[in-house]
């Protein structure tokens, strides 16, 4: 009796990384490998870690150290748990916790001279290990360049700053959650005004270089097919149905696909980061994503962004 397979698509959990050597590659950028060590900008030496993942460690050509965390496989880069980033002089400068590659949890910012700026706790939507609905963060602890405590216990102001140490934003909080007045600043000119209410984006606009300026009631939005997510699941399905209709195997497995939607809503760099033992099913899993409709793409501050996607397939 020929098989249909249910698809249930969960946006949550990921991979265990395979246990892997240690290795170095270099880099031009981001995820860009280089052809050689002379055209890359830095390098990363991977090796294994404990809980399946894999440690790394992010060095300049001239060997200083930059950054250093974990990731859950070498084919996404998702970075997971905590992640630290250093100044050029050795300090720290960022202690970010991650969830399936993006920031969620405990966030501490530096100062050069090795002062915290400022503590936050972040939740990504959607992802990893929560099931959070929206994005959110709250704002517990913030000292200003002059080394004098404006926020504390989430009630105050926060202030954050460039690496010029240049006021980048600031903005009133109160239980730990933005309220009134918010400016962001883009060498030292105004790029955004936010108004806020218990953490409610009532109103912002922002202003691009050229003049141009954006009126928007959202922070930042996730991207997401179009029509709903629900009518993407039901499109995945019926196009794997269709594809195994005539087949009489009993296909079944477990896929995690990685992909980026692009600001015109097109789907690009489609991978497979977790595969199923059956190799047809990642074939025909490819094949649906690289078809499928386009999506409505993420937004920061009412411009539309490219942004990565994971999407697991639990196939039965």
């Amino acid at each position: 009796m020929k098989n249909l397979l249910t698809i249930t698509i969960f946006i949550m959990g990921f991979l265990v990384a395979a246990n892997a050597q240690e290795t170095t590659i270099f880099y031009q950028s981001n995820a860009v490998v280089a052809n050689s060590k002379d055209n890359a900008k830095f390098y990363v030496v991977y090796q294994p870690y404990v809980n399946g993942l894999i440690a790394y460690q992010k060095f300049s050509i001239d060997n200083t150290l930059l950054e250093k965390g974990a990731i859950l496989n070498l084919s996404s880069l998702a970075k997971e748990g905590k992640v630290s980033t250093f100044y050029s002089n050795g300090n720290l400068k960022d202690e970010i916790y991650y969830e399936s590659g993006l920031e969620s949890g405990e966030k501490m910012h530096y100062f050069e001279n090795g002062q915290v700026n400022y503590k936050i706790q972040q939740t990504a939507a959607g992802y990893g290990k929560n099931s959070a609905k929206k994005s959110s963060t709250k704002y517990d602890y913030c000292l200003n360049i002059k080394g004098e405590v404006i926020l504390q216990n989430g009630n105050g102001k926060f202030e954050e700053y460039d690496l010029n140490q240049q006021l980048a934003q600031v903005g009133e909080v109160k239980n730990y959650l933005p309220n009134g007045l918010w400016q962001g600043f883009d060498n030292a000119k105004l790029s955004f005004i936010e108004e806020y209410q218990n953490g409610v984006l009532l109103k912002g606009q922002s202003f691009g270089i050229n003049g141009t300026s954006r009126n928007y009631t959202k922070k930042s939005s996730r991207p997401e097919p179009k029509g709903g997510i629900n009518s993407f699941y039901s499109y995945v399905e019926s196009a794997m149905q269709d594809m195994i209709i005539n087949d009489d195997q009993n296909l079944r497995g477990d896929i995690i696909l990685n992909f980026t939607v692009k600001t015109s809503g097109e789907l690009k760099d489609i991978k497979v980061v977790k595969a199923a033992q059956e190799a047809k099913l990642n074939t025909m899993a490819l094949e649906i994503i690289k078809n499928s409709p386009k999506w409505k793409p993420a937004t920061q501050q009412g411009e539309a962004v490219e942004m990565a996607f994971f999407m697991p397939l639990s196939m039965r």
